[in-house]
């Protein structure tokens, strides 16, 4: 069955099995059955993981962080380039628009199960309503998973491709959707030569500039400077421990485009990360947590713990540490409605802790210690 997904070298539609989006158990993933049935597909995939990094960390320019279970809008005057990384049977997915008014916009989320359906349409629809336009091009780029032993990351990518072709169908008289990178699972994968026969991914994760559309490997944000990590990472990963049953199923938009700047006539654009408020607790099990070496940490929590970064145990003590120290009523308020914004100072990477409309003052100078 012809999708309304078109391959970038000639415009030719992909061809999907008519089953895919319906039939829980595949005999083949999607993954598999483009690598084999699209040469290019493979070839574009092969290409991104031979390419040369573009991102230069000890450049000033403006960078956006999105973490795992996040999602974010940013246009080219807000971001010179939006990433994502650290995934390995998650997959980081880049969508870019443009059209014949607008600057272009790009939305970059780190998609960690099987779900979020209605987050995965409506980022398609902001595009529709910024560029305002009867018709715009959307590449979409997708990155990470392998070929794990649970076939979790193989499960994803199908989940994901299926959606994005059942999408690309319902809006195909708004948008034309190009699936231009897809470096995932089988197209993804290597083996570790410490380990026989254990498989690893090659990329976990992508910058894209929004300016240019280049999208390039970026595997761990450790090695950038702290600047460009962006503020509250131990806060914003408690989410990952939240009880909020809302959170389960959901990306968290944590940056949007400027709804009143960002038009085709505008020449600048605020960049504000908001954090609205999620409820967290401190577990009976955490201080178990805290006490266990790398290796028992890694088998307990992570589903492919020999592929972890080397930061992966540190930063989960991290947030557990923070959730330990500050509760999440001093955070959002008594009543968890007080969200947090982090405004970008100018054209730096640095964010600045907006709080004119708190009143608490012992609020304000927690969340100053705690988050800056």
């Amino acid at each position: 069955m012809y999708s309304k997904l078109y391959l970038p070298e000639n415009n030719e539609p992909v061809c999907l099995p008519r089953s895919t989006s319906r039939q829980k158990k595949q005999q083949q993933s999607l993954d598999q059955y483009l690598r084999f049935n699209y040469p290019q597909v493979a070839s574009r995939s092969m290409s991104f993981l031979q390419a040369t990094s573009l991102v230069d960390n000890k450049n000033d320019a403006k960078v956006l962080n999105v973490l795992q279970g996040e999602i974010a809008h940013a246009t080219s005057r807000q971001a010179d380039v939006v990433l994502s990384t650290d995934a390995t049977t998650c997959h980081v997915v880049a969508l870019r628009s443009t059209s014949t008014r607008s600057v272009p916009l790009v939305t970059v989320t780190h998609v960690d199960r099987i779900g979020c359906i209605p987050c995965l349409q409506s980022a398609m629809r902001v595009h529709i309503d910024y560029h305002q336009q009867p018709m715009i091009q959307m590449e979409i780029h997708m990155v990470g998973g392998f070929l794990d032993k649970r076939g979790t990351s193989q499960a994803l990518s199908t989940f994901l491709i299926s959606q994005f072709s059942e999408l690309a169908s319902l809006l195909q008289d708004q948008i034309h959707v190009i699936l231009s990178t897809l470096c995932i699972s089988s197209m993804n994968t290597t083996y570790l030569s410490s380990c026989p026969n254990s498989a690893a991914p090659v990329a976990r994760g992508l910058a894209i500039y929004p300016e240019t559309g280049i999208v390039c490997m970026v595997n761990s944000i450790s090695s950038f400077p702290s600047q460009h990590v962006g503020p509250a990472i131990a806060l914003r990963a408690a989410r990952l421990y939240s009880s909020s049953l809302y959170l389960k199923d959901t990306l968290y938009l944590i940056h949007d485009y400027n709804r009143n700047n960002d038009n085709y006539n505008s020449t600048t654009s605020s960049s504000v990360i908001n954090i609205r408020p999620f409820r967290y607790d401190v577990n009976r099990w955490f201080e178990s947590l805290l006490q266990m070496t790398d290796q028992e940490m890694l088998f307990k929590t992570s589903t492919s713990p020999e592929c972890e970064g080397s930061d992966y145990c540190e930063n989960i003590r991290n947030s557990i540490r923070f959730m330990q120290q500050v509760k999440c009523t001093d955070v959002f308020g008594p009543l968890l409605d007080q969200p947090l914004n982090f405004v970008r100072n100018n054209y730096t990477n640095s964010w600045d802790l907006d709080l004119k409309e708190s009143s608490d003052t012992g609020r304000s100078d927690l969340c100053k210690l705690f988050l800056n």
